[in-house]
């Protein structure tokens, strides 16, 4: 109620608040369905950093009209749209005023799950959205020059006595998108690791074949007086090269191929990701072409003489 507003205002010396609507919805696009979610416009927010547009205009600073909206790159790329084109939301048709390229305040929230949409609060009235048995979030932010600790959250969460209403700080939040970005490398590292083991597994079956194919050659080898020891470091030279030269593409595949993911990733989710390459990770390249082929040259040559 605005009555507690007020007073969690009182209790943590705000010098402003406001809030904003929140609720995931249907669009509609060129017969095409998909899932967003939709954000009210309010000109204080973000109180600190901003959102650039296209137009070269920010956010704060813009209003909207009830039948503008302003989306992310995402969506467009998703739905193959433009600047100036119709979607339809609920009940009513919305044009797309301007598209976001920078947000400094993004985090990893409910709005990933599906693109965002920026709408104004009487454009979400227009699309009947608001209506019964519909599911929304009211987000209320204060602006404070206090530190909110722990002891003040608790008094805060006592004062409101409902389940149904989340006091979250700065530092949760910052602290949260940590925890998403720490279980995204997890994941990305057990990715590497299967990709390590398969790549692993496809240099030993590939020399492996190459070895089989070269049986009678090697047959001819012995026959022509060359012992078995000079036979496998003549393979292993020629082999253990292959493999030096594989990792070599490799690495450079790798250089031209990085800045081009860069940009998708970048494009997609408005997040520029760092890429690297140092030395670990070329000596790693290395190791795989060069195990790989010592791993299946000794198991199968071993096994011939």
């Amino acid at each position: 109620s605005t009555e507690k507003k007020k007073k969690v205002a009182k209790m943590i010396n705000a010098t402003r608040y406001t809030e904003s609507i929140n609720l995931f919805s249907m669009i509609r696009v060129n017969k095409k369905s998909r899932l967003v979610y939709l954000s009210t416009l309010d000109n204080q927010l973000p109180y600190y950093g901003e959102k650039l547009l296209e137009s070269g205009s920010k956010i704060p600073g813009i209003t909207l009209k009830n039948n503008e909206i302003i989306v992310y790159q995402d969506l467009l790329i998703q739905l193959k749209l433009k600047l100036g084109d119709l979607i339809k939301i609920g009940a009513s048709e919305f044009i797309i005023k301007d598209i976001i390229i920078e947000d400094q305040g993004q985090v990893f929230d409910m709005g990933s799950v599906a693109p965002k949409i920026i709408i104004s609060k009487d454009g979400i009235s227009n699309a009947q959205l608001l209506k019964k048995g519909s599911t929304r979030y009211y987000k209320t932010f204060f602006k404070t020059k206090i530190k909110i600790d722990q002891d003040l959250k608790n008094k805060l969460v006592t004062y409101i006595g409902d389940n149904a209403f989340k006091v979250i700080r700065p530092l949760e939040s910052s602290n949260q998108m940590g925890r998403m970005i720490n279980y995204l490398t997890d994941f990305l590292g057990l990715v590497s690791i299967v990709a390590l083991y398969l790549s692993l597994i496809g240099v030993f079956y590939l020399y492996r074949s190459y070895l089989s194919e070269k049986r009678g050659t090697f047959a001819i080898y012995k026959t022509l007086g060359l012992s078995s020891g000079e036979i496998l470091i003549t393979q292993s030279i020629l082999l253990i090269s292959l493999g030096i030269m594989g990792s070599i593409g490799a690495i450079f595949l790798g250089i031209i191929v990085s800045p081009i993911i860069s940009k998708i990733i970048e494009s997609a989710i408005l997040i520029v990701p760092g890429y690297s390459f140092n030395i670990t990770g070329v000596l790693i390249t290395i190791l795989v072409g060069i195990g790989g082929v010592l791993f299946s040259k000794s198991l199968y040559l071993i096994s011939v003489f």
